[in-house]
């Protein structure tokens, strides 16, 4: 079994978890409906939206080797 880790999080942190193996979790913090969301967490929510479709993972899987055979 793998080491154990600890993260400490903000009020206002959000965090995606992807265990090597287990089910990925999305720790967001709590805003009122009136409250705007940061751009950076709503980027998150979509990237881990996108890791749970497939064919939307497939595609960033394929910009990745793109780019990474560029260089």
């Amino acid at each position: 079994m793998g080491r154990k880790q600890h993260i400490t999080l903000g009020p206002k942190d959000a965090v995606w978890i992807v265990p090597e193996k287990g089910e990925m979790r999305l720790v967001m913090p709590q805003y009122g409906e009136d409250v705007e969301i940061p751009e950076d967490q709503m980027l998150l929510i979509g990237c881990a939206a996108a890791f749970k479709d497939e064919r939307l993972r497939e595609l960033v899987w394929k910009l990745f080797e793109e780019k990474n055979r560029r260089h």
